[in-house]
């Protein structure tokens, strides 16, 4: 009979194997042989890994990202604008959303062209969707760019599109977002499988912007700009003010001691959905090609990078609901966050149900339909 003991050594040695694997990009490259186009995929990988400095040297600067595809529908946009006949340039908020997509969740991009993203303007809040992926097989790549000719709305960089490098996705658009929006801009980031309650969302805004006004000196509080750039980080989606780090070798959010020494982690912003002053993303991506990349975007980027930056940024703050006629209503639905592992078709089916009752009330508010 086998020992208990030999049975936990063996156990240990499975996980340890898996985790090797994992963080050494072994699992990655099974999987994306199993979809074809292995040279592609291999030379890409081999691209990736040494343009970003994946093993990296504090010593240098990690390289800027290269792109495929720019959002040319989008920046025409920021250029010229877009006429809506409700909203006036007097307390104007301006919003990019950068959605994190995958080449191959088409169907998904559709739905938030189709429902929340559909809205343009809304009580004198602009908001324009910007879907980045990364590269894939040349087949793809066709279907990619066709889609874009016709929505002008995808930021592609040159890198792997997979869950292991989010990281660099999330910063390849803040990088965008650094070399392209206006200062008076607000940079946001979410995930495409998540419904935004459009409606809510400008009352919620002003009201922290009154709470940062409320604390400027006067020679600042006159100035729109500079309001705006005090703005924290609101953290749409959810926010932790006490979390620890995962030592679970097989997780897929494990955090390496000699990577991250702390038992607890900084206050952060999940990464569902989060937005920040356009000058707060440049600095907090100016900051990122000095460290080391860590595998949790949202930790990484609004906590453990947010506390390099000097001064010192405030705390972010928990923006995740709003109070409406007395009771606090969510701002940003999650559907796979918020379900157990929802399949492909349950993501499209609740994005569209949840967003039907949202839309209900969109009609109550002054807003225009993107063209």
């Amino acid at each position: 009979m086998v020992s208990t003991r030999k049975v936990e050594l063996f156990q240990g040695v499975l996980s340890f194997l898996a985790a090797f694997l994992f963080t050494n990009g072994i699992f990655d490259l099974a999987y994306n042989r199993q979809i074809g186009d292995y040279e592609y995929i291999d030379n890409l990988w081999e691209m990736t890994r040494n343009d970003l400095n994946i093993n990296f040297n504090k010593s240098s600067m990690r390289d800027e990202f290269f792109f495929t595809l720019e959002p040319w529908k989008v920046m025409n946009n920021i250029k010229n604008g877009v006429f809506c006949p409700y909203t006036t340039q007097k307390d104007l908020i301006k919003i990019v959303v950068m959605i994190k997509s995958a080449a191959e969740y088409k169907a998904r991009r559709d739905i938030v062209r189709q429902t929340w993203g559909r809205i343009s303007h809304i009580d004198n809040v602009v908001i324009d969707v910007v879907f980045i992926i990364g590269s894939t097989t040349k087949d793809v790549q066709q279907k990619i760019e066709t889609e874009h000719s016709k929505h002008g709305d995808i930021l592609q960089f040159i890198g792997v599109d997979d869950y292991r490098h989010i990281v660099y996705k999330v910063l390849s658009g803040m990088q965008w977002a650094k070399e392209n929006l206006p200062k008076d801009y607000f940079y946001a980031t979410g995930d495409d499988d998540l419904t935004l309650d459009v409606k809510v969302l400008p009352r919620h805004l002003r009201r922290h912007m009154r709470y940062v006004l409320e604390r400027l000196p006067r020679e600042k509080a006159n100035n729109r700009l500079k309001q705006i750039q005090q703005m924290p980080i609101l953290c749409v989606y959810n926010y932790l003010n006490e979390a620890k780090p995962i030592r679970n070798l097989i997780s897929k959010y494990y955090l390496d001691p000699k990577e991250y020494l702390m038992d607890t982690l900084p206050p952060f912003c999940l990464g569902g959905w989060y937005m920040m002053p356009v000058v707060s993303a440049a600095k907090l991506y100016d900051v990122s090609r000095k460290e080391k990349v860590l595998p949790m975007d949202d930790v990484w980027i609004t906590g453990i990078l947010r506390q390099k930056i000097k001064p010192k940024f405030i705390e972010p703050i928990d923006s995740s609901s709003a109070r409406v006629i007395s009771r606090e209503v969510k701002i940003v639905q999650h559907f796979f966050g918020d379900t157990d592992f929802a399949t492909a078709e349950d993501i499209l089916r609740l994005t569209i149900s949840h967003w039907e009752k949202l839309e209900a009330g969109i009609a109550e508010h002054k807003h225009c339909l993107r063209k």
